[in-house]
């Protein structure tokens, strides 16, 4: 499949992938810095980032599959746009919150927004089916 097919999800894919990078590098600037190879080594800055990077690692790809299978679907790129913002800032800001355990409000917030945007991408992709 060309992906000039699918120019909305692939703009939010790329989006993703850059957030990617840079959680991983804030980890691996983490790890150099303070000489930690494997684990967190009981450095809770280090066990923060890890774990904003790992949730965010098990969260983003499923979701980007069913923005990528909408836009396959024909959903409306209005549809496409709401559902790529709207995770982009949820995941953004729980991001924020885990990484950094500051804002307990942005945790909540982005996760109950991360879910939502997650449930109703799947309610969207089952109705695209029908």
């Amino acid at each position: 499949m060309n992906l000039q097919a699918l120019p909305i999800s692939s703009i939010y894919v790329a989006v993703f992938i850059v957030l990617q990078l840079i959680f991983t590098l804030r980890v691996g600037l983490v790890r150099r810095r303070e000489r930690i190879s494997l684990g967190h080594g009981n450095n809770a800055l280090l066990e923060q980032r890890i774990r904003a990077h790992a949730n965010f690692t098990e969260v983003v790809p499923i979701t980007l599959l069913a923005l990528v299978l909408l836009e396959a679907n024909g959903t409306s790129i209005n549809l496409l746009h709401m559902f790529g913002v709207s995770f982009s800032v949820f995941r953004i800001m729980h991001y924020i919150a885990v990484a950094n355990a500051t804002a307990i409000a942005y945790r909540f917030y982005g996760m109950i927004g991360t879910l939502a945007t997650m449930a109703a991408a799947a309610i969207a992709l089952v109705v695209s089916v029908i």
